[in-house]
C-alpha cells in the first residue's frame, strides 16, 4: 500500500461502525472518537477508543480507529501495534496498513507525516527538512526522497528536485507521485522531451488524475506538438475543474 504525503493521511469520520461487533456503549464511544480525529484532537480520540475497546474488547473499528489517530499524531510504533491487531481480528484496510507500515523504519515514516502536515500549512523549509531527515533515518524509502522533490518544487528549486525524484523513481517504478512530480520539475526546467516520457508513465500508472494529463498536454505544446497537446488536454479537462481548462485555453485559444 502507497499513500501520497503531500495529499494527507487518514481522515476518521468515514471508518465503519458496526452495531453488530460492538454495543451501544461502545458505539457512543467510537463515535465520539472518529469526531474527534476528524478534528485532528487526536488524543482526546485515543482516549475514547480506549473507553470503546474496554466495553468491546474484540472490536476491530475501536482497533481501526486507535491505529488512525496515533498515526495522526506521528507515532507510528503505536499505529503499527494497534493496526496489526485489528489486522489480527479480520480488518481488511488495518491489514494493508500493517504490511505498508512494516515497511520501513517507523520514525522515517513520523517524519513523513510530520512533513505532510507543515507542508499542508505552508511551511515549505520546516518540511523539507523533515523529509530529508526520513531519507537519512532510511535511505530505502521511496516516498520519502518524492516528498523532498516535491517541496523543492513548490519553492522552484527544481534542480535539487530532480536529483530527490530521480532517486525516488529509482527505488519504486511503480510510484505514481514520483514519476509526475518528476515529470513536472523536468517541466519547469524546459526540459520537455523527458518530461514527456515520465508524465507518460505516470498517467499509465494513474488514469484518475486530471492534472497529469493536463501538464502532459503542456509539454506536448511547448515541444511544438499541438496535436498531443490537444489530445491530453482534453482527457483533463474531463477530470479536472473549470478553472485548470480555462487555464490551458489561455495558452492555446485556438
Amino acid at each position: 500500500m502507497k499513500f501520497r504525503a503531500l495529499a494527507t493521511f487518514v481522515l476518521l469520520a468515514s471508518s465503519s461502525c458496526s452495531g453488530a461487533e460492538i454495543n451501544d456503549g461502545a458505539s457512543v464511544y467510537l463515535l465520539k472518537g472518529q469526531a474527534l480525529a476528524g478534528r485532528e484532537r487526536f488524543d482526546e480520540a485515543i482516549a475514547a477508543f480506549n473507553q470503546a475497546l474496554e466495553l468491546a474488547p474484540d472490536s476491530p473499528d475501536a482497533l481501526k480507529g486507535l491505529w488512525k489517530a496515533y498515526f495522526g499524531k506521528a507515532d507510528v510504533a503505536a499505529a503499527v501495534r494497534y493496526s496489526k491487531q485489528a489486522c489480527g481480528l479480520g480488518d481488511k484496510e488495518s491489514c494493508d496498513w500493517a504490511r505498508w507500515l512494516g515497511l520501513h523504519q517507523p520514525e522515517a515514516i513520523a517524519e513523513v507525516k510530520r512533513g505532510s502536515d507543515l507542508l499542508a500549512k505552508g511551511r515549505g523549509e520546516e518540511a523539507l527538512a523533515r523529509f530529508q531527515s526520513a531519507v537519512k533515518i532510511d535511505p530505502t524509502y521511496a516516498d520519502a526522497y518524492a516528498d523532498a522533490g516535491a517541496a523543492l518544487s513548490v519553492q522552484q528549486r527544481y534542480d535539487d528536485a530532480v536529483v530527490y525524484l530521480r532517486t525516488a523513481v529509482k527505488l519504486d517504478p511503480q510510484s505514481y507521485n514520483a514519476n509526475v512530480n518528476l515529470g513536472s520539475a523536468l517541466y519547469h526546467r524546459k526540459n520537455y522531451d523527458e518530461a514527456v516520457s515520465w508524465l507518460q508513465k505516470a498517467i499509465g500508472l494513474r488514469s484518475d488524475d486530471g492534472a497529469g494529463f493536463l501538464l502532459l498536454g503542456n509539454a506536448y505544446y511547448y515541444r511544438g506538438d499541438k496535436t498531443n497537446a490537444a489530445i491530453y488536454w482534453s482527457k483533463g479537462c474531463k477530470l479536472s475543474d473549470a478553472t485548470s481548462c480555462q487555464n490551458v485555453q489561455k495558452m492555446d485559444p485556438s
